[in-house]
């Protein structure tokens, strides 16, 4: 039984669920992402010059403003946005089986927390321009808890402090 048919219940139609939430998980992602191209070409790897700190450094855990904080935070990262969550999820959360899904060449993701066969939260790491909704309606009527963040907001930093504590929040841990 995959990641899908289990967040949608399994039973007898298990393969079949899961063959069908794969097909609409991607066409809710591939399809979304026709109006954030119009925006972006690709997601953001690293913090445009306009964030270069200019005055006193934030405070831990603060994850906004036009100061980057002396915090580990998303465009410190060496890699792209997606993996820093990953990165951040496996040391801090090891008792969940993290599965990830990456579509139109990283400008979205999903991530899910899988725990005891079920799907304990599903985080969704988006562009600021998606107007995607349906992966929130999905979870929402699966009863999945559901937590986004978008990884090219200006001035949001997504730093770790801030990502562990709105995930615990969500996983209600």
């Amino acid at each position: 039984m995959g990641l899908f048919s289990k967040i949608l219940g399994g039973g007898e139609n298990a393969d079949k669920a899961e063959q069908m939430a794969k097909d609409l998980l991607k066409g809710i992602m591939n399809g979304a992402v026709s109006a954030e191209k119009k925006d972006e070409q690709q997601p953001q790897q690293s913090a445009p010059s306009s964030y270069a700190p200019t005055q006193g450094k934030p405070k831990q855990g603060f994850s906004w403003g036009d100061v980057k904080p002396d915090e580990e935070n998303q465009f410190d990262y060496p890699g792209p946005y997606y993996e820093y969550f990953k990165k951040i999820y496996s040391e801090e959360f090891p008792g969940y089986d993290l599965r990830c899904e990456v579509v139109n060449e990283g400008a979205r993701a999903a991530i899910a927390f899988i725990s005891d066969d079920r799907t304990a939260l599903m985080v969704e790491l988006v562009s600021e321009n998606s107007t995607a909704d349906k992966l929130r309606r999905r979870c929402k009527a699966n009863g999945i808890p559901y937590l986004r963040f978008y990884h090219n907001h200006h001035g949001w930093w997504n730093t770790r402090a801030y990502v562990v504590e709105r995930t615990r929040k969500a996983l209600g841990a």
